[in-house]
Order: structure tokens, then sequence, then C-alpha cells
């Protein structure tokens, strides 16, 4: 199966570096948007779920990550939203998570425990949409 990923990043070196890496170890094809509001206006234009998951940048510029969980949440609660950042801060990772993050990885973290933690939200949201069938 091919998953349809959404990459929010306004980096745009560590959005291709990640998107390539991405694409080699998973099966996946991978949309990049590089500002808060047009990732918000194409993930809330429809009620249809257009991504299997979101590896969002917490500090996307635009809108902010925490405020883009806040308005995606209603629409699309079942849509794994993976934030990124590149702090390594507790209370940052608890208030994504509070605002409706599936999980949270740092931008330091080892690309294989990223991979790891984005398999698994994609493995679980699988897993609960053949549950509720």
């Amino acid at each position: 199966m091919t998953y349809n990923l959404l990459l929010v990043e306004d980096d745009a070196t560590d959005a291709e570096l990640f998107k390539r890496r991405l694409e080699k170890n998973l099966d996946c094809v991978i949309d990049v948007i590089d500002s808060g509001k047009k990732a918000l206006d194409s993930l809330t234009a429809t009620r249809r779920q257009p991504y299997d998951l979101v590896v969002l940048d917490l500090g996307i510029p635009g809108v902010s990550g925490v405020d883009m969980l806040n308005s995606v949440r209603p629409i699309h609660p079942k849509l794994p939203i993976v934030v990124r950042t590149g702090h390594d801060d507790s209370a940052v990772a608890v208030e994504a998570l509070k605002a409706g993050a599936t999980d949270f990885v740092c931008k330091t973290d080892s690309f294989d425990k990223i991979e790891k933690t984005l398999k698994s939200a994609l493995l679980s949201s699988r897993l609960n949409d053949e549950m509720a069938r």
C-alpha cells in the first residue's frame, strides 16, 4: 500500500532531505507545503481526508503548529499528525499532544526513531480504520 503523506516544513533543504529519505524507506508519496496557512487551507478545504499522515513542523510560519492542530482536529479527527520541532522540549511536546498530535519527534532524533514513529502512526491509523468497518 502506498501512503500519501503531507510534510509541512518551511526549510526547503530540510524538507527535501526528509522527503527523499522517507520515500526511500517507506512506500509513500509526499507533498511538501512550506507555510502554515497553505497547509491549513489544504487540510480544511474538504472533509475527505486527503492524506494518510501529516508531519507538521511546529515552528512553521503563518499559523502556529498548535493552532493548526486545533483547526484540523474537528474536521479530520482520525488523521494521524506527527509534530516535529528543532527543540527537544517536553513542554512543547505536551502542548502539541494536548492539541491532538498523534506523536512528537525532534528534528535531532535519529532517522530510525522518526521512521519508527511514523510507521507506528500509520499502522495504528490503519488498524483503527479496519476495526471501525
